[in-house]
C-alpha cells in the first residue's frame, strides 16, 4: 500500500483490506462521512492514476467519486460543518476572486461556495467545525482582513467572530468538549481578546 491504506481493527486478523487508491504523493486528512471517505494531501492522481488535485472522495470500499476540485496546492485539513465541507491548506481555489487557504463545498451539490472566503494569510492546519462555528488553527496571523493570531473561529458563513483566543505560536490540533475548547501546537501564551 502507498500513502492510504485501509487496516481491520480485530487483532487477530489485523492486516489490510484490499482498499488500495495509491495516491501518488503524501496524504495529511481524512475525514468520513457516511460511506464516504475524504482524502487531502499533496498528490495530483489516486485509482490507477486519476487526476485529483490535492483532494479526493473514495467510499470506504475505494470506488472513486467524480467530484474533482482543483486546488493548486497542498490540503492540510478537512472538516464537516452543518452544510459544507470545509477544506484548509496552503492553496488557492477557484476562478478571481480566488478563495486562500481555506475554502467551503456545499455537502450536497459539491459545489464551491464562493461566498466562504475568509482568506487566512497562512496555512490552515487545523479545523474543527461545530455546529454554528468553525474553529481555524495554522500560521496565519490574519483572517477576513483582521488581525488573529494563528487561531480564528468563524460562523458557518465565514463572518469572523469578534472575540478570539490569540496563541503566541502555531496551531496545529483543535479539539472540543462540551464548552471547552482544546487548542495545541508550538507555542507559548494564550490570550483572549
Amino acid at each position: 500500500r502507498t500513502d492510504l491504506a485501509a487496516l481491520y481493527l480485530n487483532v487477530a486478523s489485523n492486516y489490510a483490506q484490499s482498499f488500495n487508491p495509491a495516491p501518488n504523493g503524501i496524504v495529511y486528512h481524512l475525514s468520513i462521512s457516511g460511506s464516504t471517505i475524504y482524502v487531502g494531501g499533496a498528490f495530483t492522481t489516486i485509482s490507477s492514476g486519476t487526476s485529483r488535485y490535492r483532494v479526493a472522495a473514495l467510499s470506504t470500499t475505494g470506488t472513486l467519486s467524480t467530484w474533482a476540485p482543483y486546488f493548486d496546492s497542498t490540503v492540510r485539513t478537512i472538516a464537516f460543518g452543518t452544510t459544507n465541507l470545509m477544506i484548509g491548506g496552503e492553496f488557492s481555489l477557484g476562478a478571481p476572486p480566488s478563495v486562500t487557504n481555506l475554502g467551503a463545498f456545499d455537502t450536497q451539490s459539491g459545489e464551491l461556495v464562493s461566498s466562504f472566503a475568509p482568506a487566512p494569510n497562512g496555512t490552515v492546519r487545523a479545523l474543527k467545525a461545530g455546529s454554528n462555528r468553525i474553529f481555524v488553527g495554522g500560521e496565519f496571523t490574519s483572517i477576513s482582513g483582521t488581525t488573529r493570531g494563528y487561531f480564528a473561529s468563524i460562523s458557518t458563513s465565514g463572518t469572523l467572530d469578534t472575540t478570539s483566543p490569540t496563541t503566541g505560536g502555531n496551531v496545529y490540533a483543535i479539539e472540543t468538549e462540551g464548552n471547552t475548547l482544546f487548542l495545541g501546537g508550538s507555542f507559548t501564551q494564550v490570550t483572549v481578546s
